[in-house]
């Protein structure tokens, strides 16, 4: 049923972080709404895409950040073929950084991560 139509995934993930310790109360809300489309088509093409948009807040401290992430895989491979083609983009909103936190009985972490750039690769392979 599904070889000749794209398979899509729709989703929102939402994470809700409470942590209390003696006079301290810390929240934190991520929310993120996600895409992700993986299509065969014709003899051998295989098309991927994923996006993300994450909304970061830190209630405690009125800090908020939105980071959009998008990647995309283009290859092709023929059915009697042993070489392969395949063009990526991987980060193509260009996002800067995401922010993250954790918490344990002794430690609240809130932490930024810096995402690597713009990134577009061109692969050939060859099956031995």
């Amino acid at each position: 049923m599904f070889d000749k139509f794209p398979k899509i995934e729709i989703g929102l993930k939402r994470i809700i972080g409470n942590f209390t310790a003696s006079t301290n109360t810390s929240k934190f809300v991520t929310t993120e709404p996600f895409i992700t489309i993986d299509y065969d088509f014709l003899d051998g093409f295989i098309f991927n895409f994923d996006y993300r948009q994450s909304n970061y807040q830190n209630k405690t401290v009125g800090q908020k950040n939105t980071y959009e992430i998008a990647n995309t895989t283009l290859s092709y491979k023929g059915e009697d073929s042993a070489w392969s083609y395949k063009i990526t983009a991987q980060n193509l909103l260009n996002a800067q950084f995401r922010q993250s936190n954790s918490f344990s009985d002794f430690l609240i972490s809130d932490s930024k991560t810096f995402i690597l750039p713009r990134i577009v690769m061109f692969s050939i392979g060859y099956n031995l």
